[in-house]
Order: C-alpha cells, then structure tokens, then sequence
C-alpha cells in the first residue's frame, strides 16, 4: 500500500508499537531503489550533506543513523544515481554537540556547497541548525522522532511525533494498565520538556494526572535520588522521556533499586540504541515502548530491508527508528529530485510540499 505524502502528513506520520507487537503506518513496499546492475552514473556528483552524532554521548544512536544514511545512498548509486549523476555524501561528526552542529551546518552549506543537508538527533541540534537552513535557503532534512510543531519552508522532519507515539502510550497506559497518575522523567532540552507537555496533555485526554516532572542533562547519570522520590510519590506509572547513553543507566538503577516489578515503565524513547555487541539489557524488559518502526516487522518488504542491512552491518546490529527513519529521507529526497527533474531547491521543495508517493519497506 503506498502512502500519500504531502507536508502536513511528512510532520505527523508515525505509529506504536507495544512489546514485541507493533502498529505501523507509513512509507511502504520495496527496500531498494533498483536491482545494483544500472549503468554506473557519471558527470559532477550531487552532493548531500549528514551531520550525525559519530562521537560523544549520543554516538550510539547516531551508529544507527550513519549506517542507515549511508545505505540509503549506496543504493541510490547503485541504481544509476540521480538525474544520471552520482551521489555523494560528505558526513560530518557533530560530537554530540549543539554548537558543532550548527558549525557544520554553514560549512556544509558555504564550503562545501551541498544540494541538501540532512541529520542532527536532538531537536535543539536542529533548531541550531534550522535558522542557518533559512538564512541560505537550502533544503533540510530532519529525520529523527521529534516533539512536533516545526513548519518551515525548507525544513523537513521525518519522524515521528507526539500524535503517532504520545497519544497512543497514554491511551495503552489508561486502558491495559488502568494507570491514573504518572510520574514523568525526561531529557532537559526542547524534546524532552515539550514531550512532557505532550505527555500532560494526552494524559488528561485519558483520565490521568501527572504528579510530577523532572528534567536532567545529558550528562547526568546518578538518579538514586529522583528514584526515591517515585517511590514515595507512588504513581501508577513512570513516563520515561530519557535520551542519550548516560540516561540509559536508568533503567538498571532502577531495576537494581527492586522497582522493576512495583511500577509500570513507558516510553517513547526506550531502546533506540544501535547494540553494537549484541548483549540483552535484562533490566529493560518489561518497559512498554512506542515505536513507529518494529525490526521484527514480519512482512517480506521489511525482511528484505533487515537482511540487507544486516549483510552490512552484521546479525548482531538490532536496528532501530532513528536509524531506519534516516534511510528513508535520503529515498523520499531522491524521489522529489527524480519526479522535479532537477535538485533546485524550489523545485524539490515543490514536488515534497504538494504530494508524493513513496513505497520504501516500512510495510
């Protein structure tokens, strides 16, 4: 089945997945753009520009985010490039630093002349990156789940937001864990925080009421103390807004804590790390999470998708939305190129803003 495209839909597409099961609406069919045996493309390349986290605390999901960016272009290439030109990807290393990336973004941008830019993982890396995007008029794309409410010309976010993740979570917590009040914990940046608002709001919606909210930096690791606090405010749920590798330690705090088993755990942001080892984290099973991409997708368009992927990467790789949504932007971008003809920025942009279909291997 192939989606509609069209701007509004581009911001608000997404679904939940609960456990091992999954609801899954959105970019559909084929993993690949061709068969690998097109005439190899000549002439000067079309240059896309990646800013991703390869070090500093968020390198484990930008891992992912690479891996799948890459492949994305790899197979471009393999197909015959665009408009009979190849693709080139010049990738930077944001550190997982907001100040680099938004360094990186005029870079790529005035030295490196760029057709398009694409990447950042957090939402305050974009919104340093964005007024440059616009300052320069290029064509952006951001491709990761985010907190929604982003309208600009030459931005284009991928992922998924609060009414496809947010929404559903809260109306499982109501119905399936007869949850009435909830204690939330998240990431102290623009995600995080607008999330949590998100979380109030889709919570009212269901009946219940959250007692209290708590922010940490990325950098922040210990939470012994806001986990005694959860365990004297005794809510029926905890809302997990978490992001980057030291808040993942959460998780076996709070399991070494004996809480693992007296208070539900959901979220939006559990196990979007790329195992880059393949170990289980016993201590996160049992979190309901809400995803809009599910590796386990059963169908053969998703089969064929993992299998390529994991002949890259390796069996041990368990992938997830951030990096498969970073696979899918660069094949909606190229298919706007292919459909306007051209890479000019306007013309692309036209092409997005007024509707597309795209069959990629979301199932």
């Amino acid at each position: 089945m192939a989606w509609k495209l069209d701007r509004r839909k581009f911001l608000l597409y997404g679904s939940a997945a609960f456990g091992s099961s999954f609801l899954l609406k959105g970019c559909t069919s084929n993993s690949t753009t061709g068969s690998g045996d097109a005439s190899p493309a000549t002439g000067k390349p079309i240059v896309v520009g990646a800013i991703y986290d390869q070090t500093g605390g968020l390198s484990s999901l930008g891992a992912g985010q690479i891996a799948c960016h890459q492949m994305a272009i790899d197979e471009i290439n393999a197909a015959g490039g665009l408009l009979g030109r190849p693709v080139e990807s010049k990738l930077y290393d944001a550190q997982s630093d907001v100040q680099k990336a938004a360094q990186l973004a005029q870079q790529l941008i005035l030295q490196d002349k760029v057709d398009v830019l694409m990447g950042c993982l957090t939402s305050s890396a974009r919104e340093a990156v964005r007024p440059i995007v616009g300052k320069y008029k290029t064509l952006y794309f951001y491709p990761t789940q985010y907190e929604g409410g982003v309208c600009d010309k030459y931005t284009f976010c991928g992922g998924v937001t609060p009414s496809g993740q947010l929404d559903k979570l809260m109306d499982f917590a109501a119905k399936t864990l007869k949850a009435k009040t909830i204690y939330t914990i998240g990431a102290d940046y623009n995600y995080g925080q607008i999330s949590a608002s998100w979380a109030k709001f889709y919570g009212a919606k269901y009946g219940m009421e959250v007692l209290a909210e708590e922010y940490f930096p990325l950098d922040v690791s210990d939470f012994s103390t806001t986990i005694s606090k959860i365990q004297q405010a005794k809510p029926d749920v905890v809302m997990s807004i978490l992001v980057g590798d030291t808040h993942d330690g959460f998780y076996g705090q709070w399991t070494a804590a004996g809480m693992k088993d007296q208070i539900p755990v959901i979220s939006p942001t559990l196990s979007m790390a790329y195992e880059n080892d393949g170990t289980e984290r016993l201590d996160k099973a049992g979190v309901y999470a809400s995803r809009s991409y599910v590796q386990d997708d059963p169908s053969d368009s998703m089969k064929g998708f993992v299998k390529t992927f994991s002949d890259r990467n390796g069996t041990d790789k368990y992938l997830f939305e951030l990096g498969f949504d970073c696979y899918v932007v660069p094949m909606m971008w190229a298919q706007a190129v292919t459909q306007a003809g051209t890479t000019e920025r306007e013309a692309v942009t036209k092409i997005l803003e007024e509707g597309m279909v795209y069959n990629g291997p979301q199932g």
